[in-house]
């Protein structure tokens, strides 16, 4: 296989090659695809809640669970300030630790200070479609009743994960190297056109990492290898022709210091409410090494109609950037209890200025920006993520932008 022809060229190449594709024609056939199983992945699950806190503070929750631990965020109705939460496991964090249905959550700020601002503890019914627990201040002397129960459509919409893998291992001589491509996709299931069209440029999405190695966004035409799908044929055959993991030529055997080339895609919703969802794709790549590497790309649709948001051209006005940033450096400075005029990089920031990501996402209060590791923090920092509320957003939004 020559290593010269590009990503797109290469994935046709080895369809050719493995008799996926017809000789003489760029496309598949019909019935290449008539025979397809897709099952959904048990491994993550994701569910949109309504609720109440003490039986009376309304709440809306997002969770996912990915790898048998719960992630995710809530907002009280009447503030729409997030707050995210994460999993946490250890001793005599539950009050039955004997008791394996009881799961134990961190609250923490999304904007704000940093630190702990409660803890919720309690359990999910079978099919995880309500939540009954308690939640505690972080001093432990408040406490308050959590009745949850899943959003209906006309609030959230409901999501469904599919996972694709492919592999390929060599060796030569005592060396042995593998080549892995995975991706876990989200799906929203929904019956109306702009949910499928949602779905669409998903799965596009996806396919256009793997054929290209970059993410899509609002301006990028999706690009995908060139396949032929029936009506009724498989949605996923683009991209599970694209994650397809090509053998390594002899030459090139040595590949980083492990003998991996190992990439995964994993693509969730982060905000699904109020007309708007926004979904992550959370790429780790390993070649070998201490540890992987790690990056996010955001994407965010209008409900009622399935189409792609631009930051730019539909949501912000121009000349956003250097005050927003500045206004993110100032909540930096709160956050790590510096002075207004003091460095960034005497809290736990490494660098002296903030320039907004190019990969934000909407939240019920305002928009957020995520930074990949390095970019503002050491590797240990992970993700640098903040929300820039609606109080300071406001100036900066195209008349008519996001609705209410």
């Amino acid at each position: 296989m020559n290593p010269k022809q590009s990503p797109l060229k290469r994935l046709l190449s080895l369809a050719l090659a493995s008799g996926a594709l017809v000789p003489g024609v760029s496309f598949l056939r019909a019935a290449d695809l008539a025979d397809f199983e897709i099952y959904p992945d048990d491994a993550m699950l994701y569910r949109a809640f309504t609720g109440s806190l003490g039986g009376r503070i309304p709440v809306r929750v997002f969770l996912c669970r990915v790898d048998g631990e719960w992630e995710g965020s809530y907002f009280y109705t009447d503030r729409r300030l997030p707050l995210r939460l994460t999993q946490t496991r250890g001793t005599g964090e539950t009050r039955d630790s004997g008791d394996r249905g009881t799961i134990v959550l961190r609250e923490t700020p999304m904007i704000g200070p940093e630190g702990g601002t409660g803890r919720w503890e309690g359990a999910f019914d079978d099919e995880a479609r309500t939540f009954t627990g308690t939640w505690h201040s972080p001093d432990g002397n408040k406490s308050l009743p959590i009745d949850l129960r899943e959003s209906g459509e006309d609030e959230s919409l409901p999501a469904t994960f599919y996972r694709f893998s492919s592999a390929w291992t060599q060796a030569r001589g005592s060396f042995e190297t593998r080549k892995e491509n995975s991706v876990v996709v989200v799906q929203f299931d929904s019956e109306k056109a702009a949910a499928q069209r949602i779905n669409a440029t998903i799965r596009a999405a996806a396919t256009h990492f793997f054929v290209t190695g970059g993410f899509l966004d609002a301006d990028t035409e999706p690009q995908s290898p060139e396949i032929a799908i029936p009506k009724d044929g498989n949605p996923f055959a683009a991209l599970e022709l694209a994650i397809r993991a090509e053998p390594i030529a002899p030459e090139d055997l040595e590949i980083g210091l492990s003998g991996s080339d190992i990439t995964e895609l994993t693509i969730q919703p982060v905000h699904n409410e109020g007309g708007y969802v926004a979904v992550r794709f959370h790429l780790r790549t390993y070649q070998g090494g201490a540890h992987g590497n790690y990056f996010d790309h955001h994407l965010t649709f209008e409900t009622a109609t399935g189409r792609l948001l631009d930051l730019r051209r539909d949501i912000l006005k121009p000349g956003f950037e250097e005050p927003l940033a500045r206004a993110a450096e100032a909540q930096w400075r709160r956050n790590a209890g510096l002075a207004a005029d003091a460095p960034l990089s005497g809290g736990p920031l490494d660098t002296y200025r903030i320039e907004l990501s190019e990969s934000w996402f909407l939240t019920s209060g305002g928009i957020g920006f995520s930074h990949e590791p390095y970019e503002l923090a050491s590797f240990a920092e992970g993700f640098v993520v903040y929300v820039l509320p609606w109080e300071v957003m406001k100036p900066w939004l195209r008349v008519g932008a996001l609705g209410r």
